[in-house]
């Protein structure tokens, strides 16, 4: 037999499933503890107390900007409970359930969307014009990120960080109100360590002269720049959605 279509039958016979075998999603019960609960076991995938819009994202593994919509009417305030299963025992991880829970929402949700590029507010982040503070990672180092909270800031830790690390864990976690883009050409592994004051409403109520903002942190620490731009960027569009009917 040919080998690459060996090597194709192969890969049919060895791919994640597309659809669940079992699935039910339901409203969850008042009071809500804590959302967006996700729980992974072997097979088996639990979403507790995801919004629609949360449950989309989670499925097409978004961040917030990248989605436009949805319009959900009267029921936007609803929180849903997924407990889902995949064909056989193979442990499968959270990226193996996305496009599974696709096709889910698109059964029971009616889910229609398409891609677009829109224009959207982004920080480029650049090297200032002193250069970059980031030293060098050592050969053997391994990956690390931690947050320290001391006083009234956040210090931010991390080891043999690439500027995708510094991107995608340090700038985008919800300390800023825009996405950031890479424009710094940097290419290495970095250890780094960056000191701020996040906005709370505390901190907000009772400002003090040493505190310091997440934008002068990045240029004072770190010697790179976030400067205010706009960017074409790649986002989910939501068509259709409704309400699912319990099952």
């Amino acid at each position: 037999m040919n080998p690459q279509l060996i090597a194709s039958l192969i890969l049919l016979l060895t791919a994640t499933p597309q659809q669940f075998e079992v699935a039910s999603v339901k409203v969850h019960p008042p009071p809500i503890h804590e959302q967006h609960v996700v729980k992974v076991s072997g097979s088996r995938l639990t979403l507790e107390a995801f919004m629609t819009p949360a449950l989309v994202m989670y499925a097409y593994n978004l961040k917030p900007y990248q989605m436009v919509g949805p319009s959900l009417g009267p029921w936007e305030d609803a929180y849903f409970d997924v407990a889902a299963k995949a064909e056989g025992d193979t442990p499968l991880k959270e990226a193996d359930f996305r496009p599974m829970l696709q096709a889910l929402l698109a059964e029971r949700f009616h889910l229609k969307v398409h891609h677009e590029q829109r224009e959207i507010r982004v920080y480029g982040l650049v090297v200032g014009k002193s250069g970059a503070k980031l030293k060098p990672a050592s050969d053997d180092a391994k990956w690390q990120s931690r947050l320290n909270v001391v006083g009234r800031n956040y210090e931010i830790t991390m080891v043999a960080a690439t500027l995708e690390d510094i991107v995608g864990q340090l700038l985008q976690a919800g300390f800023l109100d825009r996405p950031v883009v890479d424009q710094t050409g940097l290419t290495g592994t970095y250890d780094l360590k960056l000191t701020y004051t996040p906005r709370t409403r505390a901190n907000d109520a009772d400002p003090d002269p040493s505190d310091i903002n997440i934008l002068e942190a990045v240029q004072k620490q770190l010697g790179l720049k976030l400067e205010p731009q706009k960017a074409m960027v790649d986002v989910l569009v939501v068509d259709h959605i409704e309400k699912p009917g319990e099952n």
